[in-house]
């Protein structure tokens, strides 16, 4: 939470009464917290339980002072009208719903070439980093290289544990957009910073999920059918193409040949995504 002001209610209604946490990773933010409210139908408290980001298995975000007077608000007011026949309205009386209707799965603001291509990348060899880049301690490094000579690639990294994608290219190659899933932080080391990036942890995206039964350690190229519905929300299109690297550098686009010159932007090294131990 930040900057979160607690008060009680002076007159009937709904009402925050209290809030619980519970330290996660030995840091200062909560891997959990409950919050209570005095329900305006019948006075009677109500609890809701949340995992706000950042922690190891969850992409919700931290509740601002805003978002907590919307829920409280939401929640006086019934939480709109009763949905029309054949419509389905999602319910937004427990928090952690609340926050994704707030906070949707989707790339703000971006504007994709017509001619751009998605592709999809999975796996790859993640070592790990010797500093940290979120609230785990454990934060890992994986290369990858994209060679797509004459065409605008957007990227679509498919994440889990928080981790920096140290990204190059060949000439020619033009990247245009980067986005990741993943429950972790995940980073894009080597891109420019005029390039848009999307990360479930950064700004918008804390409804990005898997789809329920989507293993992700598990995935292979004939899977891109799989991941069309996660590039349908982040970039509104489907894949191009599945990119997977087993155990080693992943390679997206056509395959690398030997001496191929590499590129890489000195705007955003490694390095730059640390953070200071709490």
């Amino acid at each position: 939470m930040e900057n979160l002001n607690l008060s009680p209610s002076c007159a009937r209604g709904t009402a925050l009464r209290s809030v619980e946490l519970w330290e996660g990773y030995g840091g200062r933010t909560p891997q959990q917290m409950r919050i209570c409210v005095f329900d305006n139908q019948d006075t009677a408290l109500s609890c809701v339980d949340y995992r706000p980001h950042p922690g190891q298995f969850e992409t919700n975000p931290p509740i601002s002072q805003v978002d907590l007077d919307e829920f409280v608000a939401r929640r006086k007011a019934g939480f709109g009208k009763p949905a029309k026949k054949g419509e389905f309205v999602r319910d937004a009386r427990d928090l952690t719903r609340f926050m994704e209707i707030r906070y949707p799965c989707e790339f703000p603001n971006l504007k994709l070439p017509n001619d751009a291509v998605i592709y999809a990348v999975a796996g790859g060899r993640f070592e790990p980093l010797p500093f940290r880049i979120g609230a785990h301690p454990d934060s890992y490094q994986s290369d990858l290289i994209v060679n797509a000579p004459g065409k605008k690639v957007a990227l679509l990294l498919l994440g889990y544990e928080q981790s920096v994608w140290n990204i190059r290219w060949t000439p020619g190659t033009d990247i245009v957009a980067v986005a990741a899933t993943g429950s972790g932080r995940q980073a894009f080391a080597g891109i420019p910073r005029g390039v848009p990036t999307f990360s479930p942890h950064d700004g918008s995206g804390f409804a990005c999920k898997y789809p329920e039964g989507f293993d992700f350690t598990a995935v292979q190229r004939k899977d891109r059918a799989k991941v069309d519905p996660i590039a349908m929300e982040i970039y509104r299109r489907p894949t191009d193409g599945m990119f997977v690297g087993y155990r080693q550098p992943a390679i997206a686009g056509d395959p690398l040949p030997p001496s191929a010159q590499l590129i890489q932007s000195s705007d955003t090294p490694p390095e730059s995504f640390r953070v200071s131990r709490p």
